[in-house]
């Protein structure tokens, strides 16, 4: 172990109570062997939940400015710069935690899932391409913020990526950087019909776009889109023409229009 990351260990006063157990244990632990259980002890969660534990080990990282605190700092400093919010860097608690997932991303390299060789990131971009897109420019810009030591860690992305995942979607970020298709819907038909319709289309591109639809009320200037199964004159608006069961042609039309349209 490297000396930087004894002296972290050594700064926290509970390490103590690793030697006192090892002695009324009447283990054989060298000091090595302890330095790496308490590792293990802190990043996977094992006394998580304890804020004694968890204040003094975000303090010990904070007075030494270790590489996981610095990529935290990293972390909160391009998140308040591309979603206008403040990651809770005052919080020890919290720290606790985002220092921890990146002290454990050190122990593996690679993708996370070891038990069914999956790529999280590849499933997002499947699954979720906004998202994906959204992750992809949150990395190139801890990258760009980052000194070398965060630019090392930020290295074994596919360790990291769930855990800043979850960060935007728990404080709901993912929400602030996605700007919604604005839909007229406007045909000849009855309302349950539009709404029918509306589904329709949330189901087979919202995991692409984000929709706000609108009925025939609003006018054609205050949205991107207008879908109507007769023509209408939309002046600079594109029109798409429906039929009342829309087609595959349809569909593809739609698909195409709504990648223009955000692109």
């Amino acid at each position: 172990m490297k000396i930087a990351k004894k002296q972290i260990i050594d700064n926290d006063p509970n390490f103590d109570l690793m030697w006192q157990w090892n002695k009324k244990g009447e283990l054989t632990l060298n000091q090595d062997e302890l330095y790496f259980l308490y590792q293990v002890i802190y990043v996977f969660g094992i006394i998580d939940g304890n804020p004694n534990y968890e204040n003094r080990y975000a303090l010990a990282h904070q007075k030494n400015q270790t590489h996981a605190y610095q990529a935290v700092m990293n972390l909160a400093l391009v998140i308040k710069k591309t979603f206008n919010f403040q990651l809770g860097t005052t919080d020890l608690e919290l720290m606790f935690n985002f220092i921890a997932f990146h002290e454990r991303s050190t122990f593996f390299y690679g993708n996370s899932d070891v038990f069914f060789n999956r790529s999280y990131i590849m499933e997002l971009k499947e699954e979720h391409p906004r998202k994906y897109q959204i992750m992809q420019k949150l990395k190139e810009q801890l990258v760009k913020h980052s000194n070398q030591s965060v630019t090392n860690l930020l290295a074994n992305w596919e360790q990291l990526f769930l855990n800043y995942y979850f960060i935007l979607d728990y404080y709901d970020l993912f929400a602030k950087k996605v700007t919604p298709v604005k839909i007229l819907v406007q045909d000849d038909l009855h309302h349950t019909h539009r709404l029918w319709l509306m589904n329709k289309i949330r189901a087979y591109f919202g995991h692409s776009f984000a929709f706000e639809f609108y009925d025939y009320k609003t006018p054609v200037s205050k949205v991107d889109l207008v879908i109507s199964n007769y023509y209408i004159d939309t002046k600079n608006c594109p029109l798409i023409l429906m039929k009342n069961l829309p087609t595959e042609r349809n569909w593809r039309q739609l698909g195409a229009m709504l990648y223009h349209l955000t692109k």
